[in-house]
């Protein structure tokens, strides 16, 4: 397994890391379906014995119970203190009905830290961003930094950033002089748009990427054929035409296929030949699952002619212009 360097935080964490979001269970109908604990916890195992160093996950998955499972398995080995745990904070639930948009108040994110803390079993978070934000919610209220700077002086925290969903979020944030140790944001065949500003922005200014959802929340892995998502699976309320949309693409990815790797292991290669990605994060819940993503640190870059097929099928409007 290949390392890189989280940006100016002074550690390197396996470029293939584990997302946890799918081990947090069905119970709150904000995962992927059914899961058995056993298997997750094997799937951890099996991260930690191929060099994966940079666990990511949520108090929102599974209400916490990501963070226990990822906490509980890390305190138990040897190399808990070689691996790196990123866990994010923000979206309310612990006060329904109260802070709608989520809860950045100083008080909100002191509280959603001591729980994080005390689920992942860490004195102090590695990695602890903020989900979602509302973009104002950095802009103009000093006091959200404010109180990540004081957590991390506190030793509560080691490093700061933000997930998003959308590049442009990020980048108006890095140009507004915004400081973060690290951006999390979408980015995969699907949704490419950080490559074309906020990548080279977050390398300027040595802020780590975390690239969330490098396999499209699983679509860059299977072919239509296979999609049988459970009523508790997010992916269930997907539209007919993404739907159909999304398995075309997918049927078109065949070329990437060959002895050597798989489609979903091309996409992954993909995120991870953009040199500013530091990490990519595949929601992960079987071993098997770990294994196959694992490999993708091996392989070697995707060649100037796959990157052009795969521009055609994703833009194909630049081919006929």
């Amino acid at each position: 397994m290949k390392s890189r360097r989280l940006g100016s935080v002074g550690r390197r964490v396996s470029e293939v890391g584990f997302g946890g979001w799918a081990i947090g269970g069905d119970k709150f109908e904000t995962a992927y379906g059914p899961v058995d604990d056993r298997e997750s916890m094997a799937a951890i195992h099996r991260a930690l014995e191929l060099g994966v160093t940079f666990f990511d996950t949520s108090d929102l998955y599974g209400h916490g119970h990501s963070e226990a499972l990822i906490g509980r398995v890390l305190s138990e080995g040897p190399d808990r203190d070689s691996v790196t745990v990123a866990t994010k904070g923000g979206v309310n639930f612990y006060r329904p009905g109260e802070e709608p948009e989520g809860d950045f108040t100083p008080y909100g994110i002191a509280h959603a830290v001591e729980l994080s803390r005390a689920r992942l079993r860490k004195d102090s978070i590695d990695l602890y961003m903020l989900m979602n934000p509302p973009i104002g919610v950095l802009l103009e209220n000093d006091r959200v930094l404010e109180t990540l700077s004081a957590l991390r002086r506190a030793g509560k925290i080691t490093a700061y950033g933000i997930s998003v969903t959308d590049a442009e979020e990020g980048v108006a944030l890095l140009k507004a002089g915004i400081l973060l140790d690290a951006i999390e944001v979408t980015y995969n065949m699907f949704f490419q748009s950080a490559a074309v500003e906020l990548l080279p922005l977050a390398k300027k200014q040595r802020v780590a990427v975390i690239a969330r959802e490098p396999l499209a929340n699983g679509f860059l892995a299977m072919p239509k054929s296979t999609y049988d998502f459970a009523s508790t699976d997010h992916r269930s309320a997907v539209s007919p035409e993404y739907l159909d949309l999304f398995g075309s693409m997918f049927d078109q990815l065949d070329f990437l296929k060959n002895e050597k790797r798989t489609v979903a292991q091309a996409a992954l290669r993909f995120v991870l030949d953009q040199p500013e990605v530091t990490t990519v994060i595949p929601g992960t819940r079987f071993a098997s699952h770990v294994e196959e993503n694992c490999l993708a640190s091996e392989l070697p870059p995707l060649t100037q002619d796959e990157l052009n097929k795969i521009h055609a099928v994703f833009f194909p409007e630049d081919e006929n212009s």
